[in-house]
């Protein structure tokens, strides 16, 4: 990253395309009079847009080590970013970029049809103002009740805890239950949140316990043996009330220092995928014994220790 005094904005005129108006990455295509173009608006014209000459079957090298070596502007400018990045760095930060312009958390988690669009930090009055009666508010710790459970249905609730906002997320995929707890925040605030969820039936329990996730992060990203807690859906049946609902207690926390968890993730991420129908679990030190069940599948989600510490006087027990 950069500030302004090192940017030449000579330079980034420069490397502009005349068509698509973004910056020209390799490969940068000329015209027989020495015009530029990028390469995803050659394909799209026939003659030079700034002379109605011909392409030639050359690229522009030179050109191409500047916009290699240059500094850039994140896209978001005219919405206040003030970042200035290489290239290898703007993608990246352009996906995370606080003030890109983002869906309404209903319409990318539960697929409503609300056509609001903002910055990260206008989400949570939107959802305020717009979607009242479809959150809750929490002291961290609520029953979530799934009714009428079926293969083919997604379930979302969004919840507010801590004075932040969270989406609780469901989805049953190749006869697995996929649950997630996405945060609206950056990253970097979203890993002080981690989540635990419990289903019970007379004196059996399964408890899992993950880091929340960022709702700026892909959701197909998340959702997926490793990053979410991954439940057998046959399993789950014999949790069913009468009516087919399943009920689950979930139970949000505020750790400051979540780099017990994050450590032990990594090391179900070196390890690779266990062998079917075995369970996997990490090495944790008698001391700090994790309480969760244990599930054989194919596919077993990261169990994380659930330390009983007592909480600090800006959480909820």
């Amino acid at each position: 990253m950069s500030n302004t005094k090192h940017v030449d904005y000579d330079h980034l005129q420069t490397l502009q395309c005349p068509v698509c108006l973004e910056y020209m990455l390799s490969h940068i295509t000329l015209c027989e009079n020495g015009h530029n173009i990028c390469t995803n608006c050659r394909s799209k014209v026939s003659e030079c847009p700034s002379c109605k000459g011909r392409f030639l079957q050359v690229r522009n090298i030179a050109l191409e080590d500047i916009a290699q070596n240059a500094m850039y502007p994140c896209k978001n400018r005219p919405r206040g970013c003030n970042e200035f990045l290489s290239l290898d760095d703007k993608v990246a930060h352009e996906s995370t970029c606080l003030y890109e312009e983002r869906l309404c958390p209903f319409t990318k988690l539960s697929g409503d049809s609300c056509a609001w669009t903002g910055v990260m930090s206008q989400v949570v009055d939107h959802v305020r103002c717009d979607h009242g009666c479809q959150t809750q508010n929490s002291l961290g710790i609520f029953v979530l009740k799934l009714e009428t459970l079926c293969a083919s249905k997604r379930y979302t609730q969004a919840v507010f805890a801590f004075g932040e906002l969270f989406f609780i997320f469901w989805e049953i995929k190749e006869c697995h239950i996929l649950f997630a707890v996405f945060h609206a925040g950056p990253k970097t605030d979203t890993e002080e949140f981690t989540y635990k969820l419990s289903v019970k039936r007379d004196n059996e329990k399964i408890s899992m316990r993950a880091i929340c996730h960022s709702y700026l992060q892909e959701t197909s990203m998340v959702l997926q043996p490793g990053e979410c807690v991954v439940l057998p859906y046959g399993t789950m049946l014999k949790y069913l009330s009468k009516n087919n609902d399943l009920s689950c207690d979930v139970k949000i926390r505020r750790c400051p220092n979540n780099s017990v968890f994050r450590t032990v993730s990594k090391w179900f991420e070196q390890q690779g995928p266990p062998p079917s129908n075995q369970i996997s679990t990490a090495p944790i030190s008698p001391s700090n014994q994790p309480n969760t069940t244990p599930i054989s599948a194919t596919n077993i989600p990261v169990q994380l220790p659930d330390y009983n510490a007592q909480p600090s006087t800006n959480q909820n027990p």
